[in-house]
């Protein structure tokens, strides 16, 4: 089985938010981008990003003040 990348966009921010979690680990996904629709998960206290293809998050991130741990 081959690896492909995809970016959030195909795992909507709306469908993760429906999660109310606050706690999202999106680790190992090989994800290319985070959208600036990220900053809709208002509640989010740790957002894992480790292992994938991200060059640069959206500067909306800084509008997470709940978000205390970004683990990339």
């Amino acid at each position: 089985m081959q690896d492909t990348e995809v970016s959030i966009e195909e795992v909507t921010v709306r469908h993760i938010a429906q999660f109310n979690s606050p706690e999202i680990d999106l680790s190992l996904k090989n994800l290319t981008s985070l959208p600036s629709e990220v900053a809709q998960l208002t509640q989010i206290q740790s957002l894992e990003l480790f292992g994938n293809n991200i060059s640069s998050l959206p500067s909306e991130i800084t509008q997470l003040t709940k978000l205390h741990t970004l683990g990339i």
